[in-house]
């Protein structure tokens, strides 16, 4: 079983400009940096999903701003909350900023995320090849919250029940075999706990946590044990603690 999160968010998003030649040509190099120093960036955050180019009708936008660019740095045009856009309903909803996602799920089609409006304007510009290159660097801010654990394939609590581990407590005789039986698997405050039991019916057991398992499969021991003895373990592969280490 592998730790996660239950609940994500996107949280903000940012548009940061660096200009850029077009192409090298010194003969007109000082003419794309007229035109660069000209340039006008309008950006509107828009909660909205419905508009797909922008233009000069940005300008309309009651929260639409201004920008003019660096010509040797990174300026941000856009620094805006995120909201998800239901696509599916009629009239279609868009929900509030901080909304919380579900982890076992994707976002699908039907649920999309908020933006902004982009538009770079150019006055009195009109042969491309004056044009700069505007690199635009997208942020976004995400945030996870409640450890939980996520993705475990459904059948391994019912397939971890009656797995067998076999060992030999005292000797190497064949006929000091030990056997247990699996009788349970929990989820507990410090982790996992797996508990085996004598298949004999006399008193005995054995409880591992997520650690100590994964140790007894991948070496073959008993492990805390019977001073760490040769086992045989059989039943599916448990979970893989989150950054284990093999010992040297």
């Amino acid at each position: 079983m592998q730790q996660g999160f239950q609940f994500w968010r996107l949280n903000r998003f940012r548009i940061r400009v660096q200009p850029g030649y077009n192409s090298y040509n010194q003969t007109y190099n000082t003419v794309n940096l007229d035109a660069l120093a000209a340039m006008q960036i309008w950006t509107a955050a828009d909660p909205s999903t419905n508009e797909s180019i922008s233009g000069v009708s940005i300008k309309s936008y009651n929260n639409a701003k201004v920008h003019t660019v660096s010509l040797n740095g990174i300026k941000t045009v856009v620094n805006t909350k995120c909201r998800i856009n239901q696509q599916s309903l009629s009239p279609k909803t868009i929900l509030s900023a901080n909304s919380w996602l579900d982890t076992s799920e994707d976002i699908g089609s039907d649920n999309v995320y908020s933006g902004a409006q982009f538009f770079a304007q150019m006055n009195g510009v009109n042969a491309t090849s004056y044009l700069p290159v505007l690199q635009l660097i997208l942020e976004y801010d995400v945030e996870f919250k409640l450890p939980a654990f996520q993705n475990r394939p459904s059948a391994f609590e019912a397939d971890i029940i009656g797995a067998k581990l076999t060992v030999v407590p005292d000797g190497s005789q064949p006929e000091e075999l030990r056997e247990y039986t699996c009788v349970s698997y929990s989820i507990v405050p410090s982790g996992m706990d797996y508990r085996f039991e004598r298949t004999d019916g006399l008193p005995g057991s054995l409880n591992y946590d997520q650690e100590e398992m994964w140790e007894v499969y991948v070496y073959r021991t008993s492990g805390q044990y019977f001073s760490n003895r040769p086992a045989d373990y059989t039943g599916p592969i448990p979970r893989k603690p989150v950054g284990w280490v093999p010992a040297e």
